[in-house]
């Protein structure tokens, strides 16, 4: 991997936990940046989740440049798609990070 193969814009949310003036906890995903990364479609298939039923879902690898703010805590948008961070594999120079992630249902 090299940094001419990230070749797509995508855009990284961060989860931040506040609250309000009533003092009601506020979950909400916030703009942290842009960044370019690689993307490789690993796979799909659908989940039964009940009462729901069966709720399609696809697998992703993203690299991205090493960025120490990326965390568990980040979702990434791309094509209008949100993705879910499930595992940060780290490059031994620090040079990238490959992420794993599953397509993520905000309106759930």
């Amino acid at each position: 991997m090299n940094a001419n193969d990230l070749n797509r814009r995508i855009a990284i949310y961060k989860f931040v936990k506040s609250t309000n003036a009533a003092g009601t906890p506020v979950e909400t995903w916030v703009f942290q940046k842009w960044t370019w990364a690689n993307i490789k479609v690993l796979g799909g298939d659908t989940q039964n989740a009940d009462p729901e039923g069966n709720l399609p879902y696809t697998n992703v690898q993203i690299t991205v440049r090493y960025d120490k703010e990326i965390d568990y805590y980040c979702q990434i948008k791309y094509n209008d798609q949100s993705y879910r961070i499930t595992y940060i594999n780290e490059d031994y120079r620090k040079n990238f990070y490959t992420l794993t992630c599953t397509t993520y249902n905000e309106y759930k």
